[in-house]
């Protein structure tokens, strides 16, 4: 596949791909973050399928910092369940800080 320069200057950092008759911009940045969601796609898939419904329904409403009691009323559950969900989601899937769990929650497009 041959580069080829367009005819008008992009910002630094940024990478120009020619597509069929349209152009493609496309940040490194955006390209880095693609591939490292594919990447925990890929390194938790097998387990991410191992999540409950409930769990997976929980996951996006923790990153978006809700509380257990929060969850709970909106889910219509106890706040033990809500708190044992979120437990069993850390366990699961390995989770060392809430950063992890959001990175992994945009990766599978929960958020």
């Amino acid at each position: 596949m041959t580069m080829t320069q367009p005819d008008q200057p992009y910002a630094k950092g940024t990478l120009f791909i020619p597509a069929t008759e349209n152009r493609l911009e496309v940040s490194e940045r955006t390209v880095a973050r693609i591939l490292e969601a594919k990447k925990l796609v890929n390194e938790y898939q097998t387990i991410f399928d191992q999540l409950t419904n409930r769990e997976k329904e929980v996951i996006p409403l923790v990153v978006r910092g809700l509380t257990s009691t929060q969850i709970a009323e909106k889910l219509r559950i106890t706040r033990s369940t809500v708190d044992t969900h979120r437990k069993n989601v850390n366990r699961k899937l390995a989770i060392e800080s809430p950063y992890q769990l959001v990175c992994i929650a945009q990766a599978f497009d929960l958020v």
